[in-house]
């Protein structure tokens, strides 16, 4: 699959939706074939490690093909390419964006803050993490369009290095 092209989005769509239709109309089938007959068997060690488990491989092979031909085709629209250069940059400023987290969190839940450990709901939990996510994936790209590294990342690799790294593209700041 890798030098054919198709784990790295070189295939035309048809092929990959020819991939996606039959690896799940084939290995769906098989997976659930051999399920289904180690069940009748009352799971019979010899049938199960010796007939139903091969079947089950053969199977999840198969539809594993498909699944990762699902994947590919997704990845190649353009939304989903922009999406994932926001999350590689969000990963660039990772280190910042968890001392931010802790931060924000501790003054939320602790006494010294707003003292909210055990007020707020699993919803309110989904919701503040879910905001935490889409301000990384905004906030990084500005960021690190001005800056070669996070603040966090900066001060670690200045201390790790032992030298003074440059942190502003002064290129950049000039015409902003």
């Amino acid at each position: 699959l890798f030098q054919s092209g198709a784990l790295r989005g070189r295939w035309p769509a048809s092929r990959y939706a020819t991939l996606i239709i039959g690896g799940l109309a084939i290995g769906l089938p098989l997976s659930t074939i051999g399920m289904i007959q180690s069940i009748n068997q009352n799971w019979d060690p010899l049938f199960t490690l010796g007939v139903a488990q091969h079947i089950n491989y053969i199977g999840q092979l198969i539809t594993c093909c498909g699944v990762v031909a699902a994947a590919m085709l997704f990845l190649k629209h353009k939304w989903l390419q922009k999406l994932i250069r926001a999350i590689v940059t969000a990963g660039r400023a990772m280190l910042s964006h968890t001392v931010l987290i802790v931060i924000v969190l501790t003054y939320l839940y602790f006494p010294f803050g707003l003292g909210r450990a055990g007020d707020v709901s699993w919803n309110e939990l989904l919701l503040l993490s879910t905001a935490f996510a889409v301000f990384q994936l905004i906030v990084s790209p500005l960021w690190l369009k001005y800056f070669y590294f996070g603040p966090a990342e900066w001060i670690a690799r200045t201390w790790l290095y032992d030298k003074r790294l440059p942190m502003a593209r002064l290129d950049r700041l000039m015409s902003f």
